[in-house]
């Protein structure tokens, strides 16, 4: 997570506490019940990639890309004993691919395709209006990474489901009684794999992390 991502996260973290301090009780029947969505994610994915050997890496490289996805959620807002605070739980889900391309590097012509991702996720929000809340977000995120290590040869590449834990910050704002603007950015980190090429061995490893910016149109029902 770069440094401009964690200050806005703890930014909105001590304007949640700041405001929940406050206890100025306000109405939450919109920010409570399921909730649809339909959004487009930047997704930016840097990719450190090591040749692995049974003793030291031989090199490692990093890069990133930046896509522009579609993305569906489905959520679950409860109202808390707590005055303008509420706990959402959902699921999303991005069906387009993520792409980070290292062709011309000086060892091989690698790339690696991110798809299918998946999330779980908690979502503690803080009602400022009848309209308007800001929230945090925690996430289970899992999907499918393809790494692919010499020019599209399927001899050279390995799939693999990885998983990581997001954090984010939002904004959620109702404009009509049942439909919302909902804009927020997240940060995941899926660790670092082994992946186990056919043709090469003994295996490489691969350090994943994504930034994620969305703009979402939901409705409540």
């Amino acid at each position: 997570m770069n440094k401009i991502n964690q200050l806005l996260i703890a930014t909105t973290i001590l304007a949640f506490a700041f405001l929940a301090a406050a206890n100025a009780q306000v109405s939450v029947k919109n920010f409570v019940g399921p909730s649809v969505e339909v959004g487009v994610q930047a997704t930016n994915t840097k990719l450190t990639l090591g040749d692995k050997t049974y003793f030291e890496y031989d090199f490692e490289v990093s890069k990133n890309h930046t896509d522009y996805l579609a993305k569906l959620s489905a959520q679950y807002g409860f109202s808390t004993p707590i005055n303008n605070i509420v706990m959402a739980l959902g699921a999303s889900y991005t069906p387009g691919t993520a792409t980070v391309n290292f062709t011309g590097n000086e060892h091989y012509d690698e790339y690696t395709r991110i798809k299918h991702a998946m999330s779980l996720y908690v979502e503690p929000a803080y009602v400022l209006s009848e309209t308007t809340a800001v929230f945090g977000k925690l996430s289970y995120n899992r999907a499918n990474s393809l790494v692919n290590f010499d020019n599209n040869d399927p001899l050279d590449e390995d799939s693999i489901i990885i998983s990581g834990i997001g954090i984010g910050a939002g904004i959620t704002y109702f404009f009509k009684t049942d439909i919302f603007l909902k804009a927020e950015i997240e940060s995941i980190n899926y660790g670092t794999n082994k992946y186990y090429p056919k043709r090469y061995g003994p295996y490489y490893e691969a350090k994943t992390q994504q930034t994620n910016s969305t703009i979402s149109l939901g409705v409540k029902f």
